[in-house]
C-alpha cells in the first residue's frame, strides 16, 4: 500500500520547502521567496489509497461476519436479500 522513490519536485532553494505547480508564478519564480524554482530530485512516499480502502472495507466485512450481531446484517438490507 506504501511506496517509496525518488521523483522530481518543484524546490524553493530560499524556503528550502517544495511548492506545487500552483506556487510557480510565470516567470518560474516562487510566489513565496521570489527565487527561481529548480527541479530537485527527493524521496517521496506515495500511498495507493484505492488498495487501502478495498482492504479496509474487506476487514470491516470480516468483522461483521464474525461479530456477535451478524445474525443482525441482514435485518439491514431486506430487499436484496444479501448474507454476509
Amino acid at each position: 500500500m506504501y511506496s517509496h522513490f525518488q521523483e522530481v519536485v518543484n524546490w524553493d532553494p530560499v524556503d528550502e520547502t517544495v511548492l506545487a505547480n500552483e506556487q510557480i508564478d510565470e516567470k518560474g519564480c516562487s510566489w513565496r521567496s521570489g527565487a527561481k524554482v529548480q527541479k530537485k530530485y527527493l524521496r517521496q512516499w506515495f500511498i495507493k489509497t484505492t488498495v487501502y480502502a478495498k482492504v479496509r472495507h474487506l476487514l470491516v466485512m470480516m468483522h461483521l461476519h464474525t461479530s456477535r450481531y451478524s445474525e443482525m446484517v441482514p435485518l439491514h438490507n431486506p430487499l436484496t436479500k444479501v448474507f454476509i
